[in-house]
């Protein structure tokens, strides 16, 4: 089975206020990001959470296949979260894709891609790309989560990719959303134009 693991426990300094309560199009941020993964391939879906988690965690009740992982220590940094998600895995998971939880985008066929790609090949990374640039979500074997456990600060698993450069399948998407995050309200605003004209693109 193949995991996906949601982090979302960060205090958003930069954007003021809580940015995965954010409504984008009648969502909150966080429930596009849980939404997609939701609606991929993966087997269950672990959303950390840490600032401000029980009213978060009240947009996300109901949702099938979903547990939540409580970060207590999430102002210590992104990888306190990583350590977080590790540990809540299930013991039968292959690998996991980590997911952010300010990317409200990145589509569920871009979860699956990365899927396939580690399925094919055996690559224990693999990263979306979107027109050359490296993004996020990332595919990571079960055979590198003790390195994830053993990261501190602020880091995900980019330090993994450096480490280990010969072990990356990069997999080219047409998937703005790989390359988008929302920071401060500059970006929200962004994200909420392009899927505002997403939408509009599809109706008949």
């Amino acid at each position: 089975m193949i995991s996906a693991i949601v982090l979302a426990a960060g205090p958003a300094t930069r954007m003021g206020f809580c940015k995965q309560l954010a409504i984008i199009e009648g969502k909150t941020m966080i429930e596009h990001v849980v939404d997609s993964a939701l609606s991929s391939k993966v087997e269950e879906v672990i959303v950390v959470l840490g600032f401000r988690a029980e009213e978060i965690l009240e947009r996300l009740k109901g949702k099938p296949k979903l547990r939540v992982a409580i970060n207590r220590d999430y102002m210590a940094g992104l990888s306190s979260s990583v350590r977080v998600g590790v540990r809540a895995i299930s013991p039968r998971s292959r690998a996991a894709v980590f997911m952010l939880g300010d990317q409200p985008l990145v589509k569920p066929s871009t979860v699956n891609r990365l899927i396939e790609a580690y399925l094919e090949t055996g690559k224990p990374i693999v990263v979306p790309t979107y027109r050359g640039a490296r993004g996020n979500p990332t595919l990571i074997d079960r055979k590198l989560f003790g390195e994830l456990e053993r990261l501190s600060g602020d880091v995900g698993g980019r330090i993994l990719i450096a480490d280990h450069p010969g072990e990356v399948l990069e997999v080219e998407v047409e998937d703005q959303g790989v390359v988008l995050d929302v920071d401060d309200v500059e970006d929200l605003e962004r994200v909420r134009s392009l899927i505002f004209k997403d939408r509009l693109s599809n109706i008949p």
